[in-house]
């Protein structure tokens, strides 16, 4: 099993120790929101995946796609976020068999909002805050 079968099976059941497990030490988050805005680490990375978990319910993958040297992937899904349905891609990149780029892309816009409304309400805001040195 690959990484990025292991992080699929992990959103796919709700796995957040399993989906996480796969990061690199450096990894980087691309926000779905906030286009200037990259989180790194494994730890900050890994509760911001985590929360973004519980915000995309009922997670349904429809596609996978790989690059011919089999280091970046785009899982491509349904889901559900609060009362919106989305569609999404999760674009990683690998290297060394570990996770060092993910980059969630939600539509439609409605959606994205519900996930960003959602994500504060869950605590995200804090810990992005303090990635971007907000005090």
């Amino acid at each position: 099993m690959t990484v990025i079968d292991t992080f699929r099976t992990a959103l796919e059941t709700g796995d957040r120790s399993a989906a996480t497990a796969g990061f690199a030490e450096q990894v980087v988050l691309h926000s779905p929101a906030v286009i200037s805005t990259e989180y790194a680490g494994r730890e900050l990375v890994a509760q911001i995946t985590g929360m973004a978990m519980q915000a995309l319910q009922d997670i349904h993958f429809t596609d996978e796609l790989h690059s011919v040297l089999d280091d970046t992937h785009a899982l491509v899904f349904d889901a559900t976020v609060g009362d919106e349905r989305t569609q999404g891609v999760f674009h990683l990149a690998t290297s060394g068999g570990r996770i060092v780029s993910l980059t969630l892309l939600l539509r439609p816009l409605r959606a994205v909002q519900a996930f960003v409304d959602t994500m504060g309400s869950l605590g995200a805001q804090p810990a992005l805050d303090h990635a971007r040195g907000v005090r």
